[in-house]
């Protein structure tokens, strides 16, 4: 979503002048001033399908993303389970999906555009460690069915815990 609280804008400051290409997909009401004042390395596909998304994902070097106060942030696993490098903010639960040199880079928002461009030159000049199918491996651990899992489990622990029958008591059975 092309939204304030992306911070799409800081993205596109950062690749103005950026020799490397940036594909923003979807739309919003930011989308006008983006297009604005993007330069000519930076392409808009608007609202795309579900197959589109997943295409541009898997083919792209990396994934940039610098949403806001972010709880958990859904594009970027998305990205990770694609196999793709994430670039991404050293806040929210984003910090906590990028493994930097490993499956990406983070970037402090408080450095604004140049802190995005610094995460981007660190990828150029180094890479990612692990393999696009190890990137999709750690993405499995925010699969829906891993959270039903662990949603079961603490559930489960609660209820254990939750049981008030003294220790003692059970003397007094007969």
């Amino acid at each position: 979503r092309l939204d304030w609280h992306k911070d799409v804008d800081g993205i596109v400051r950062a690749f103005d002048g950026l020799d490397e290409r940036l594909v923003v997909a979807d739309d919003g009401p930011e989308r006008d001033a983006l297009e604005a004042m993007a330069g000519g390395n930076i392409t808009f596909e608007g609202f795309v399908s579900e197959p589109r998304k997943r295409e541009l994902l898997a083919g792209a070097k990396a994934f940039v993303f610098n949403g806001r106060d972010e709880d958990f942030g859904i594009a970027p696993v998305e990205a990770l389970a694609a196999g793709t490098p994430l670039l991404g903010v050293d806040e929210g639960m984003t910090q906590y999906q990028v493994v930097p040199g490993k499956n990406g880079y983070r970037h402090d928002r408080a450095a604004g555009p140049a802190g995005i461009r610094d995460s981007v030159a660190t990828f150029e000049a180094e890479g990612v460690a692990w393999s696009p199918a190890e990137i999709a491996s750690f993405a499995d651990r925010f699969s829906v069915s891993r959270f039903h899992d662990g949603i079961r489990a603490a559930v489960a622990d609660a209820v254990d815990r939750s049981r008030t029958e003294p220790a003692w008591y059970d003397q007094y059975r007969e």
